[in-house]
């Protein structure tokens, strides 16, 4: 007997501070950067091992989360128009 999956749920409380920062280049020399640090993050989580269609793990919230995101006033989203050719 082999186990095809393996599934967890997690009650996940984070109170640290995690920031993505997303840096775009787009048509015609334009750019976008977008910043936001997320300060707390709190609900329950399902890790899934599974073997089918083929080995992966994937990482899901169950429920909407309502954790506190904070923009920095400076980087909310600054386009480039200056076009350097």
């Amino acid at each position: 007997m082999t186990v095809q999956t393996v599934t967890l749920l997690l009650d996940l409380t984070y109170n640290g501070r995690f920031q993505l920062a997303i840096d775009v280049d787009m048509v015609f020399g334009r750019s976008a950067y977008l910043s936001v640090m997320l300060t707390k993050l709190e609900g329950i989580a399902r890790l899934q091992f599974t073997r089918l269609p083929f080995t992966h793990w994937s990482f899901t919230f169950t429920q909407v989360l309502h954790s506190p995101l904070i923009y920095p006033q400076s980087h909310i989203l600054h386009l480039v128009t200056s076009f350097d050719m």
